[in-house]
């Protein structure tokens, strides 16, 4: 009896570790974690990203999914920007950044992300200036690799 006992709680075991790894698998996806390297500076709303790698985090559902935290590689917070969703045409495969080009040589302005997989994407929302700026510039989504 205590044989089949043992049994029982090893597969039980078995089975909440499982089911546990399995929720944390998904974690990214559900929050949108991207880990992104830049090689050059961008502009974002509320700040200036230099050269380095920054996290990406969608905002969570009960307080505000329409956020995108965006932290240091060491997980000091940069910005929080308030998003507006965005849909592209294509089958929206791979991770983009939506970026506005400046022709006269300043830094770009990063308009927003696309989830790998994802059609939809989060588009970042500027004061009305720089709106209105980034409105008159050439927009391209630029494909990346991600890193997580």
């Amino acid at each position: 009896m205590t044989k089949h006992l043992r049994g029982a709680m090893l597969v039980s075991a078995a089975v909440l570790v499982w089911c546990l790894g399995t929720s944390a698998a998904n974690a990214d996806d559900y929050n949108r974690k991207t880990i992104l390297t830049i090689d050059q500076t961008m502009i974002v709303p509320g700040a200036t990203l230099t050269p380095g790698t920054y996290t990406f985090i969608l905002g969570n559902p009960e307080s505000s999914r329409d956020v995108v935290y965006i932290l240091r590689e060491d997980g000091t917070p940069v910005t929080s920007i308030q998003t507006k969703r965005v849909s592209r045409n294509n089958e929206g495969r791979d991770l983009a950044l939506y970026v506005a080009l400046n022709e006269s040589g300043g830094m770009p302005m990063m308009k927003g992300w696309f989830y790998p997989g994802d059609r939809d994407g989060y588009e970042f929302v500027y004061p009305a200036d720089q709106a209105r700026s980034i409105a008159r510039l050439e927009s391209v989504e630029i494909p990346v690799a991600p890193r997580g």
